[in-house]
């Protein structure tokens, strides 16, 4: 078992091996296909728009730290008067919304962008476009369409459309009006900016709505880290300061409106209180007006004194009154508030009018929250989301709770005054005695005592609200600006490897496809597995028309091959008796007749008498090489026209005899079954060691098969890359119907530096031998035998790795 999975291995080896010499012989086809593929991308590279991610990162913190007109405990505090706790999936839906996008583009003001045409693609200027173009666009028809500016002057241009259809065929002035249909534009060139004499440039108008559009989709907002409350904000683009331009603005543009949103909750409060302020103001004008008026009139001074003790004792009840009063007004304006508004962000904070009930501050701020989350969270949701439903009783519920607490304290302020008001008659009554004057005179002053006291604490809170809008400060802030994160494409290092890869692959899939359809003999095992028949050896390839290579170049390496053919033959001619033998092939072509002349010629300088029998009657050629007239042979042998004396002829080669096939007969089929060949084979087995037979092609003709009965070896030859596979079924047929016995085959044409097999194997255990004239070895070879080529030294570098 061992020995058959040796075997195996070896196979597998060996075929290993014969693909990476197919692979290895098509080397310039992949360098042809690496060259193309660096070309390729380097093309690709060079023209290809640079994709760029931008990106920057921007921090919201849970609450800012400011003066809270919430607080109940009196005194300052520190706490933002809305603080809440920021929702980070809210703050990124705000920052990708096309609201806050639409905000930040009015701010950038991309009217236009700018050009400069190459001979291949254009390439965005932004901020380096040396044209300032205004235009009214106002029906839209001409956003996004390209225009052509061509420069003539340093003061005149001409613009065409990007098909290149002249719009204005006139020459246009730099800073002059001009019109294209209902389109007015203006080209002025940019102070400073500087652009070549017949240089080109483009430009398109953009639309509000198309850049909103398109950085919506752009953009991209991810949460840092889930731990933290830092989100990085994502675009790409082509024009990187573009792209950076946009997430600086885009970042300054959510600071500011988160800003805003802070400070319109002190402005509605300081608004509410002065209006208040000026109520009052105008009370006490008119108030300080009729004292004047009274004391002018009555000399009031002494009474004065009289009325001042009683006074004083009303001033403390009247201070308290006034607070009861301030509280009820708030109280009116919450009532109708809750019931004319759905959006309770804009309440007026009860602190603010010194309203100081914890409950109440806390339902408010509950009522807030509620609303809030109504208007974020459940506003995608349907009406009859369970969720959203129960948020909405919450808030009803609330509604009902402010409105009970209300009207308590509204009841608790109405005691008070009645009592404050009990006390204020008692002392009144004390007063009885008083003139009437007296009495109006000291109503006046206590109604301007409570005025002024009203006066005073609104423009205490105003100030305090003033203070707290002075010191608000965001809860977000820019973390890094925009910088260029990455690369997006091209992706250099994946085109590279993509398209060394194909670069690898296709030429790969053309050799295995070449080889997979070929339907010629591409090697030995082509012919052992089709044909069962033993292999004598193979013949290299040829480089010049020298047919007779082993009489000129005896120590060639070519001339090796043939010596190990002659030593396969001895195997197969081992009696004394066994001297025929038979040369064929499929077609012409296959180098029968070179092979012919070879065998006969490697025999003979082995010192054997051999006679080499010019048998293709049909086609005769072989008499060209021995340099002999083709008017007198075999043919008319066989026709009893002639001796075998007369046929047999000496060569200029010792040992090598020739026999010519003589004229083209009628019939050579049948001359060569009669027994005249049987006759002039008997004759030449007693006169010459080896009788070869140089005969038409198997394939073709059934010449051969007359004589294959008088042959005591057959010798088929297979052209390596030029016999076709179908002709070896033929030959089977031969063999397995035992009408061809003692059949081997030989492989001619063998470039050894070009493929791969026995060849390559035969060569590489002898090629050591194979010197140039210049140096000592077995045999010799011309250098334009053995050129140098790199697919030859890498044979030879695998070699080497196989020896070691």
């Amino acid at each position: 078992m061992s020995e058959t999975k040796s075997k195996s291995n070896k196979i597998d080896a060996e075929i290993y091996e014969r693909w990476f010499h197919r692979i290895l012989s098509y080397w310039h086809l992949f360098l042809v296909s690496f060259g193309i593929a660096f070309f390729g991308v380097y093309t690709y590279l060079k023209y290809t728009t640079n994709i760029y991610s931008i990106s920057g990162t921007i921090i919201v913190k849970d609450a800012s730290q400011n003066i809270n007109p919430f607080d109940t405990k009196g005194g300052s505090s520190v706490d933002n008067p809305y603080s809440r706790n920021y929702n980070l999936l809210n703050e990124i839906k705000i920052l990708s919304s096309k609201r806050l996008i639409e905000e930040t583009m009015r701010i950038l003001d991309w009217k236009y962008d700018g050009f400069v045409e190459g001979k291949i693609k254009a390439t965005e200027m932004y901020k380096d476009f040396p044209f300032d173009i205004k235009t009214t666009d106002s029906t839209g028809l001409y956003v996004g369409v390209p225009f052509i500016i061509e420069i003539l002057t340093d003061k005149s241009f001409k613009i065409y459309s990007k098909d290149k259809e002249t719009i204005l065929p006139q020459t246009q002035t730099f800073g002059e009006s001009f019109y294209i249909n209902d389109l007015q534009l203006t080209i002025s060139k940019k102070p400073n900016a500087s652009f070549n004499d017949g240089g080109v440039y483009s430009f398109k108008l953009n639309s509000l709505s198309d850049l909103i559009n398109q950085y919506a989709y752009k953009i991209k907002i991810n949460q840092v880290d889930k731990n933290s409350s830092v989100l990085a904000l994502y675009t790409q683009g082509n024009c990187v300061q573009k792209e950076m331009d946009f997430i600086n603005g885009h970042c300054q543009t959510f600071m500011r409106l988160n800003l805003s949103d802070k400070n319109a909750a002190s402005d509605r409060s300081i608004n509410f209180i002065d209006n208040q302020i000026s109520s009052i103001l105008d009370t006490l004008l008119t108030l300080e007006t009729q004292l004047t008026n009274y004391r002018k009139r009555f000399n009031g001074s002494n009474m004065e004194q009289l009325i001042e003790k009683r006074f004083a004792k009303l001033e403390m009840l009247d201070d308290e009154k006034a607070k009861f009063i301030l509280s009820n007004r708030y109280f009116d304006y919450l009532k109708k508030y809750l019931e004319s508004k759905s959006d309770y962000t804009d309440i007026v904070a009860p602190a603010s009018v010194g309203v100081q009930d914890a409950v109440l501050v806390k339902l408010l701020s509950e009522l807030m929250e509620l609303k809030s989350k109504q208007n974020t969270t459940f506003k995608a949701e349907q009406n009859l989301s369970p969720f959203r439903i129960d948020n909405e009783n919450k808030i009803n519920q609330i509604k009902k709770n402010i409105t009970e607490v209300i009207k308590n304290i509204e009841n608790t302020n109405k005691i008070l005054i009645e009592d404050v008001s009990d006390r204020v008659a008692k002392i009144e009554n004390m007063a009885t005695s008083m003139i009437d004057n007296e009495k109006n005179y000291i109503e006046l002053k206590r109604k301007y005592k409570i005025n002024e006291e009203l006066y005073n604490i609104l423009l205490k809170k105003k100030s305090e609200m003033s203070i707290i809008r002075a010191g608000t400060v965001g809860d977000t802030k820019v973390v890094d600006f925009a910088y260029i994160q990455s690369k997006v494409s091209p992706n250099v290092n994946k085109i590279y490897s993509t398209y060394l890869l194909l670069a690898f692959i296709i030429p790969l899939i053309f050799i295995v496809l070449k080889y997979m359809i070929n339907y010629k003999v591409m090697e030995k095992d082509d012919v052992t597995n089709e044909c069962n028949i033993p292999f004598l050896g193979s013949i290299g390839h040829i480089h010049d028309n020298d047919n007779m290579v082993i009489i000129n170049k005896p120590n060639s390496s070519l001339a090796e091959s043939f010596r190990s053919i002659r030593a396969n033959l001895s195997f197969f001619m081992s009696r004394p008796d066994q001297k025929v033998i038979l040369i064929t092939s499929s077609v012409s072509g296959d180098g029968k007749t070179f092979t012919a002349l070879n065998i006969a010629s490697i025999i003979a300088l082995s010192g054997k008498k051999i006679v080499l029998i010019g048998a293709d009657m049909r086609k005769p050629k072989v008499y060209l090489d021995i340099d002999v007239k083709n008017t007198f042979g075999l043919s008319n042998y066989l026709a009893s026209n002639a001796t075998e004396k007369d046929i047999i002829k000496n060569t200029k080669f010792e040992n090598l005899y020739f026999i010519n096939s003589g004229p083209v007969p009628p019939n050579p089929s049948e001359l060569l079954m009669a027994n005249r060949l049987q006759e002039l084979i008997q004759h030449l087995r007693q006169n010459f060691d080896f009788i070869l037979f140089d005969t038409p092609p198997l394939g073709l003709v059934s010449d051969a098969l007359s004589i294959m009965h008088h042959s005591d070896v057959n010798i088929y030859v297979v052209r390596h890359n030029y016999t076709q596979t179908s002709y070896l079924k033929e030959l089977a047929e031969y063999v397995n119907s035992g009408n061809v016995k003692n059949m081997t085959f030989v492989m001619n044409d063998y470039d050894v530096y070009k493929n791969y097999g026995y060849g390559y194997r035969y060569t590489s255990n002898y090629g050591n031998y194979a010197k140039t004239k210049s140096n000592n070895g077995y045999y010799t070879d011309d250098e334009k035998d053995q050129p140098f080529s790199i697919r030859k030294y890498l044979i030879s570098l695998f070699n080497k790795k196989q020896k070691a």
